[in-house]
């Protein structure tokens, strides 16, 4: 394996499913015997309820309706998803629409997701074909996935003008580097500023997985270059913390614990920032859809033994008085993409280990649980798995494609 490809995984690992490394050294809880009481499912199914999917994509019935109606009583729903999959976008940007979301916040980093924004103003299509050209395959991770890019650019379109469409959350990917240059080389004036963004395009060109290794002597560099910048000194930021983020899955530096806790802390930064300057410009408080991987929109302590974007995100709305909901979009069936390999693989459900869970009765094509009620009987059930009780206190709602699709990478066109 080369040393990008080496990254390139080592980063995939970090972002698919970041307590896999963690687990190497870190003893793993285990769920209990595969056992449960026949009272829990029964609980499961009188608290589930039928979305249906139309010729057309558009999601109706029962279970929809629940869902849209808690929703547009919050002013921040997370979406947690099982990601690389083609139906968990497009059921994001459904909601998007019918909740009419401000903005849209998503595991990039802060600057990608600006370049992102950029090329979607540009006009349709001008995100995927970018992401198309060589070296640019991986800068935007997960709207390298066809079905992400025009769910991204569709959601972009319909926020306000008055605010950014897109807000970055987490540390800028390993193959950012094509989507920081652009913003660089617009900001270099003087001959140093020039030679410094020469240099960092010239090592991005040659390795474009380079910000997943990237030294403190080349950010060091961009630094000294643009003393006074504001715009290069936020990159220079942001590409410090990427590097310590990284660190222990590239180059074997530091814990994992500790690079996950400044990954899901700046999520956390970045959504506020975000989102008080959403409100100045509106006026108002923003409606605002958050789309992460379920590990990080978990209530509570997540499977990284870290407090989650999610419990924050929960707790700090509650103190603003902004209500928050927190859905689980899982898959009981069907295949995900692989980024790695480019492969079709089977999706791997974030309830692979809560047997109760994975005896809820399908109910359709899209099978929605209400976890709320749930909560106050928990105590009752005498025989529930670990998983299970865990997934019912960290998420409001469970929603479960029978079979999901896998995703289209742009490149592999």
């Amino acid at each position: 394996m080369t040393n990008s490809n080496f990254i390139f995984a080592a980063a995939m690992l970090a972002v698919l499913n970041p307590n896999t490394a963690a687990q190497a050294t870190e003893p793993v809880q285990q769920s209990d015997p595969d056992k449960f009481d026949a009272e829990t499912v029964v609980l499961l199914n009188e608290n589930s309820l039928t979305i249906n999917v139309g010729v057309d994509g558009t999601y109706s019935g029962p279970g929809w309706d629940r869902l849209i109606g808690e929703g547009e009583n919050a002013g921040i729903v997370i979406l947690g998803e099982q990601h690389a999959t083609a139906d968990i976008p497009a059921l994001a940007n459904q909601l998007h629409a019918t909740l009419k979301s401000d903005a849209l916040a998503i595991e990039v980093g802060p600057w990608s997701t600006r370049y992102a924004a950029e090329l979607i103003k540009q006009g349709a299509g001008k995100l995927e074909a970018w992401q198309a050209r060589s070296g640019h395959g991986f800068a935007f991770p997960f709207l390298f996935f066809a079905e992400e890019s025009k769910a991204a650019e569709a959601m972009a379109l319909r926020s306000p003008e008055k605010i950014e469409p897109l807000w970055g959350l987490d540390q800028e990917f390993v193959g950012s580097g094509a989507s920081l240059l652009p913003i660089l080389q617009r900001e270099a004036n003087t001959d140093a500023q020039k030679a410094a963004v020469e240099n960092f395009g010239a090592a991005q060109s040659k390795d474009p997985m380079m910000v997943g290794s990237i030294d403190d002597p080349a950010i060091d560099a961009l630094a000294d270059a643009f003393t006074g910048n504001t715009i290069v000194s936020e990159i220079v930021a942001a590409l410090r913390i990427t590097n310590a983020i990284y660190a222990p899955y590239t180059r074997g530096i530091g814990s994992f614990y500790e690079a996950n806790l400044k990954r899901e802390n700046y999520m956390k930064t970045n959504f506020v920032t975000a989102y008080n300057k959403a409100k100045s410009n509106l006026g108002r408080n923003p409606r605002v859809l958050v789309k992460l991987g379920g590990n990080h929109a978990m209530r509570g302590i997540n499977d990284t033994n870290l407090p989650a974007f999610g419990n924050f995100a929960a707790e700090w709305g509650h103190g603003q008085e902004i209500g928050v909901v927190n859905i689980m979009v899982d898959c009981f069936g069907g295949q995900a993409r692989s980024p790695q390999s480019n492969k079709a693989e089977p999706c791997e459900a974030m309830a692979a280990n809560a047997p109760a869970l994975k005896a809820i009765e399908k109910k359709g094509p899209v099978t929605l649980v209400d976890f709320r009620p749930m909560r106050a009987t928990l105590g009752k059930l005498k025989n529930i798995d670990a998983r299970s009780r865990e997934l019912i206190l960290a998420f409001d709602f469970y929603l479960v494609f029978a079979a999901v699709r896998p995703a289209t990478m742009i490149q592999s066109k």
